[in-house]
């Protein structure tokens, strides 16, 4: 159990447990939980995610590895990159992309500068959203991270989540792929009469 009352999800969760998070999430209201991004701009989740669709991929921020062995800060810039290549592709889907970790955020604007990121990434250092949602989070480097997952909302509430993100490359695909099969580009928006 974390300080703040976050319980730690193991990093190598069994299939069976991926899917009962998975499962237990979609539907559930996104939180309304005032978090800053990297440049001290605030936002609340809940009143964002009600007014835009959104896709919130978590990434660790840890420079050293999990349990798996995954490097995670190489993997967090391939992930970066790869919603910075598919952005274009998600905001004519009506989609805001929005990346968050535990990370400060001083080292996020490093990351933000040298990625050339144009979309958000807030910074939740208490892992605010993982208490609020149960998200799966991890111990590295004596502090806590949040795992690799992605998670697409709509009209405020929770509608796929993708745990574990077992390839951090193919994380923007893996949601546009989930969006063209599940939603048209104006089910996002929801203009139509």
């Amino acid at each position: 159990m974390l300080a703040s009352g976050v319980s730690m999800i193991a990093c190598s969760a069994s299939s069976g447990q991926a899917r009962a998070i998975a499962e237990r999430l979609v539907g559930v209201a996104v939180p309304s939980l005032v978090l800053d991004d990297c440049w001290k701009v605030s936002l609340d989740l809940a009143i964002f995610a009600g007014a835009h669709p959104v896709v919130l991929y978590f990434f660790p921020g840890c420079s050293g590895s999990p349990d798996d062995g995954e490097r995670a800060d190489l993997m967090d810039v391939v992930q970066h990159r790869a919603f910075r290549h598919h952005l274009p592709d998600l905001e004519a889907r009506g989609y805001t992309v929005i990346g968050v970790s535990s990370q400060s955020d001083e080292l996020q604007r490093r990351s933000a500068r040298a990625n050339r990121l144009v979309h958000r990434l807030l910074c939740d250092p208490e892992l605010q959203l993982a208490q609020a949602l149960e998200l799966p989070t991890f111990s590295c480097d004596d502090a806590h991270w949040y795992q690799r997952l992605t998670l697409i909302a709509g009209k405020g509430r929770v509608e796929k989540l993708f745990f574990p993100v077992a390839n951090a490359a193919a994380s923007a695909s893996q949601v546009l792929t989930w969006l063209a099969l599940h939603r048209q580009p104006t089910d996002a928006s929801d203009d139509a009469c």
